[in-house]
Parts: C-alpha cells; sequence; structure tokens
C-alpha cells in the first residue's frame, strides 16, 4: 500500500519521510478529536440543557477542537432564531454525531476539512442507509439530516473557522407535503379506535391514550404538540389550549368531550404514587408511569409506539399510516362538517391556505364523483 502510494523512484527517502511523518499527525489528529466528541457531544438525556458559554483563546477565537467539543452550543445559537425547542436539538444532535462519526470512522477526516465533493458523497450514501425496519431513508429524511450539517457548517463560519459553508450548495428537496397522499379515518372509524382504548385494563394507559387520540383527533393538534403539552397550557375556565408547534406557538379552542377526556386523564395522574418532574417550570401534561420509568415527559417515540400499537390492535392500521394520520381526519371529517376552508385552516393552524386546500379536494372528489358520468356511460 505504501510503495504504492509513495513509489520510492519519485521522491527522496527524506520526502517519504516527510509524507509519511504528515500521514502520522492526520491520523493522530483524527483519534485526537474523536476521543472528544464521545466525552463532549452526546449528553444523557437528562443533561440535554445547553453547555456553558464556551471561553476564547487568547486571540479572541474559537478554536476548531473547542467547537468540535461544543459545536451544540454553537449550532443552537443560528437554528429556531436562537431559541430551539430541546427535541430539536435533540434531532440536530443525533443527525450531526451520526455524520461525525462517519468522518472519523469511516471517512477517517477532520469535518472541518472536507469539501463540497466528500459532502455529495455522503448525502448519496444516505440515500443507501436502511432504517431499524429495513426502509431505505426517505427523501424528506435525508432533507432533515443535510439540514442539520448545513447549520453544523454555518456555525463553523460564523465562528471564523472556515470562510465558506462547503455544505450550502449540497441539495436534498424534501417532498412538498402536498404532494404526499394522506391516509385518513372517518369519524365513525375513530370511535372503533376509541372504542378498543377503552377495554385496556390498565387505567392510566386507558386515559392517557383517550386524552391524546382526543387531542390529535378531534383538536387536530401533531404528535410534536402533544408531546410538548404541559398542564399549565389548559385554560380550563374558557376551554382553551395553548399549543406549543414547529416554529411558532398558537391557542386552540377545545370542545367539551376533549375537556372532559383530559380531566379524567389528569384525575388518574392525581390518583396515582407518580411524583411528575417538571421542565423550566412547567408540569409535562404527558407523563410516563411504570416500574423502571415514571413522572417524566413522554417521548414522542413512545407516542408513536402507542398509537401504531392501538391502531394495529384495532384491525385498522393502514399503509403508511402514523399518529398524523388522526391529523389529517380531523380536518377531513372538519370539512364534510362546514365545507368552509377558513375554519379548518384556523382549527389546524395552518399558514398557508394552499395545504388547508388538500383536504377541500379530497373531500370535494369523494362526494361529486366526477367521472362518475363518464361511467355511466359505458353501462
Amino acid at each position: 500500500m505504501i510503495a504504492q502510494r509513495f513509489p520510492p523512484y519519485r521522491m527522496c527517502r527524506r520526502q517519504f519521510h516527510s509524507v509519511l511523518l504528515g500521514r502520522l499527525f492526520c491520523i493522530l489528529e483524527v483519534f485526537a478529536v474523536e476521543s472528544m466528541l464521545k466525552v463532549n457531544t452526546v449528553p444523557a438525556d437528562e443533561d440535554r440543557e445547553l453547555l456553558l458559554a464556551p471561553l476564547p483563546d487568547e486571540t479572541g477565537q474559537v478554536t476548531p477542537e473547542f467547537f468540535l467539543t461544543h459545536y451544540m452550543h454553537f449550532i443552537a445559537m443560528t437554528i429556531s432564531n436562537g431559541h430551539p425547542s430541546k427535541d430539536t436539538l435533540d434531532s440536530y444532535r443525533k443527525s450531526i454525531h451520526y455524520f461525525l462519526t462517519w468522518c472519523f470512522k469511516k471517512a477517517r477526516m477532520n469535518p472541518l476539512k472536507l469539501k463540497e465533493n466528500h459532502l455529495e458523497y455522503y448525502r448519496n450514501r444516505l440515500y443507501e442507509k436502511k432504517t431499524e425496519s429495513g426502509t431505505y431513508y426517505n427523501q424528506n429524511s435525508v432533507h432533515n439530516q443535510m439540514s442539520a450539517i448545513k447549520a453544523f457548517y454555518h456555525a463553523a463560519v460564523k465562528q471564523h473557522l472556515l470562510k465558506l459553508n462547503p455544505c450550502e450548495e449540497v441539495t436534498a428537496p424534501s417532498i412538498n407535503a402536498n404532494d404526499i397522499p394522506f391516509s385518513y379515518y372517518k369519524m365513525s372509524e375513530i370511535k372503533e379506535i376509541v372504542d378498543y382504548i377503552k377495554k385496556d385494563p390498565d387505567e392510566f394507559a386507558c386515559c392517557r391514550n383517550l386524552a391524546m387520540v382526543y387531542l390529535m383527533a378531534v383538536a387536530g393538534l401533531r404528535c410534536v404538540e402533544v408531546y410538548r403539552a404541559n398542564r399549565e397550557d389548559i385554560n380550563w375556565e374558557n376551554g382553551t389550549m395553548l399549543v406549543r408547534g414547529k416554529g411558532h406557538s398558537g391557542v386552540v379552542f377545545l370542545d367539551s368531550s376533549t375537556l372532559n377526556v383530559l380531566m379524567q386523564y389528569i384525575d388518574c395522574v392525581n390518583r396515582t404514587p407518580v411524583l411528575i418532574q417538571k421542565e423550566e417550570g412547567l408540569t409535562p401534561l404527558f407523563v410516563t408511569f411504570g416500574p423502571n420509568s415514571s413522572g417524566k415527559r413522554i417521548k414522542r417515540n413512545s407516542i408513536r409506539y402507542n398509537m401504531d400499537k392501538i391502531l394495529k390492535g384495532a384491525g385498522m392500521k393502514k399503509q403508511g399510516a402514523t399518529c398524523h394520520v388522526f391529523r389529517h381526519s380531523c380536518a377531513t371529517a372538519l370539512y364534510e362538517k362546514t365545507h368552509d376552508l377558513r375554519v379548518v385552516q384556523d382549527t389546524l393552524r395552518h399558514r398557508s391556505p394552499n395545504v388547508t386546500a388538500r383536504y377541500a379536494h379530497v373531500v370535494e372528489q369523494l362526494e361529486k364523483r366526477p367521472t362518475a358520468a363518464l361511467g355511466k356511460m359505458l353501462d
């Protein structure tokens, strides 16, 4: 291998030793930075607070080693207007840590020395990567991964460690939500799911799952909004709830049935020996309860897992249906009931009416069946 890379007839012994020594220093640099990453960049779940403000070196500049050790601090200052949520930080951390692991263990290169072609190669590798379920990464997953890496390099540029962002032109377009066919349930089918949940002998799980389904299928909340919900967000006097959404917050007006289900769930939690662990002075609405973990905010993956398990148990699982199917069901049923796009947009808190129009299109196609006249011509 060495003879092929550095043939003796092309360089003298001194040149050969110089190149070999340079290569050795490069390998040592990789091991040094990799060891720092193992120690400092993947805090435990209970220690997800931002790292303390870093101190620059004598010249007033942040060193590359310090940046690679504390990169999440710098990224947190550049995303979500400098105020990202914990789950957003967690998502970025996982994507970037996977990338850095690839840099040091596979490519054996310092990420701050990568060029655009290296990142294009990495992006293409992501399209070939399989998930835990055995399926390949979809286009939106690759887009999210590359967005996190782009933020990593943007933070490095902000700290004057790089002149240009090598990931700036490495595109991984996402699929527009309007172009993705969506599944939904009729309210009669949601009723079957609710009836199945009520058969659960575990009172705590039953009350909690019912409250989640009502918030998603009746109030139209997203999974992440259910995950972020706190008790203090509910105003019992006027029946409203503060929703902590993706990038912006809003208020939903809860119906009496949803308020009753929420009240029953909270009453159930109060009757269980659970010490709820507050987060930044707020009380998580949906918490865990079990022999190994109690009182902590339930994780988003656990919400998805529980809903998927319920759909399968009720015999209602559809191909590609996830937690978001309940929000789709709410929007579709609401338009069927009102035929008012503005009502659906306000309820689901869509910024653009174009997103809401998807549901109107589906409902109207189902109701009017514009091709029915053509079919009758062939009867």
